[in-house]
């Protein structure tokens, strides 16, 4: 019997959840190329976001990794527990029913760096990208697979038409490459839209090591009015003249008439670095939080 009805044949009486985004991955060439293409070394421990029927998580054990799921389906976490019972037994697998939004991440271990990696639904896909960038100092790394959209303005370069807020985002926080695109035909049932496997890396020091909760201010209202040039953007953004903010892009050494699309992550990190003036940096400006768009 091949792989793929092998695979349904473990989600034999369950039924997919909308509510919960559930897409089953049949496939079995699709996780062998995540675990095959992926940065991870050898034996690295895992944390799987979600892991379904196990499709990821059997592959992800063939290799070697030790695995801690995170599976907020009962039914689901009790497949896996039947299906992975020899590995739960050696102490290889582990799982826990719940939701990764209230379970800690853990900490990197002397065995080394810690992994992320799930099919993660699209309403929480950014909510888990902000518990992950988060963390980020405890982890090496994570491979998420996404909507191919939201994966596409993950990836974007400055001047391209998917690059905006989230783009910039997560590249102060992380490197990035896309490992494959994904199908629709891959999983059961079939999704409306393609997906999209996406490496992230967590390099020490991160990308961008500045004043965070400014630098998302600064992307709010850079991108929050694309039409406008950065000048009009920011001096609305901030309640600041013009002039002001003109004289403020010039010592970062960014024209002020640009569009916030044209500019890559060292610009505003260098337009960080100049608003950080006491006249200019306001503490009840910098708001809380993270600033990725939906």
């Amino acid at each position: 019997m091949s792989a793929l009805p092998a695979e349904r044949e473990w989600l034999a009486g369950i039924r997919p959840r909308k509510r919960l985004g559930q897409n089953f991955l049949l496939d079995p060439r699709i996780p062998q190329e995540i675990v095959r293409r992926a940065s991870w070394p050898p034996g690295a421990p895992v944390l799987e976001i979600g892991p379904g029927g196990g499709a990821l998580t059997a592959e992800l054990l063939a290799a070697g990794h030790r695995v801690s799921a995170v599976e907020i389906d009962p039914a689901l976490a009790e497949l896996l527990r039947r299906r992975f019972a020899a590995e739960l037994q050696s102490g290889s697998f582990e799982v826990t029913c719940g939701d990764i939004l209230e379970t800690g991440l853990p900490s990197a271990g002397p065995d080394g760096g810690r992994w992320l990696a799930g099919n993660l639904p699209y309403g929480l896909t950014t909510p888990i990208l902000l518990r992950s960038m988060r963390a980020r100092a405890h982890l090496a790394g994570a491979v998420f697979m996404v909507q191919r959209e939201y994966g596409e303005r993950v990836l974007a370069a400055a001047g391209e038409k998917a690059y905006g807020s989230l783009s910039v985002w997560v590249a102060a926080h992380a490197l990035t490459r896309s490992l494959l695109r994904v199908g629709r035909s891959a999983f059961w049932p079939r999704p409306g839209v393609e997906s999209i496997v996406i490496e992230f890396l967590f390099p020490d020091p991160p990308p961008f090591d500045g004043n965070r909760p400014l630098l998302e201010r600064l992307l709010r209202s850079a991108f929050g009015q694309r039409r406008k040039t950065l000048e009009n953007a920011l001096a609305h953004g901030f309640d600041l003249p013009k002039t002001r903010v003109r004289q403020l892009c010039q010592d970062a050494g960014v024209d002020p008439t640009v569009r916030a699309e044209t500019l890559p992550l060292a610009r505003f990190a260098a337009l960080t670095a100049v608003w950080e003036e006491p006249a200019v940096a306001d503490p009840r400006n910098a708001e809380a939080g993270e600033g990725a768009e939906t």
